[in-house]
């Protein structure tokens, strides 16, 4: 199941509730603070991981529709949207995004960590562009 931006940001909104939850009854526990920090860190990770899934998921996956006029072009979207595994300090995730075909492509490479990532995403922000796809 495919979460929406809403979905994602009301989960870690829920996850950071925990975790204020959490830090409370830590204290009135006394825990010892390198287990609080090991337990928050990997909390943390979670709402992060949410957040930046929520942030993707904002893109609708750059379905703008069957075609995209670019520069006096007309570009086609393949059919079905592609996968792409990105992998960012919160884990690796899967990005289902709509892609120009490949003759309608811009036709621009770009290398990350030895990859080669043809840039055809429509409707993608160039953020999306930064990080490592594999």
């Amino acid at each position: 199941m495919i979460m929406t931006q809403e979905q994602l940001i009301l989960k870690a909104q829920d996850e950071f509730e925990q975790i204020k939850a959490f830090v409370h009854q830590a204290c009135t526990e006394g825990r010892r603070i390198d287990e609080v920090e090991s337990d928050l860190w990997g909390r943390m990770l979670d709402v992060g991981r949410l957040l930046l899934q929520g942030y993707v998921a904002g893109y609708h996956q750059g379905d703008i529709g069957p075609t995209l006029e670019h520069e006096g072009r007309v570009l086609r979207r393949l059919d079905q949207p592609h996968t792409r595994r990105y992998v960012s300090v919160f884990g690796p995730f899967d990005i289902h995004r709509y892609v120009e075909a490949r003759g309608d492509c811009l036709g621009r490479d770009l290398g990350f960590a030895g990859k080669r990532v043809l840039v055809c995403l429509a409707g993608l922000g160039p953020g999306l562009l930064c990080g490592q796809f594999v």
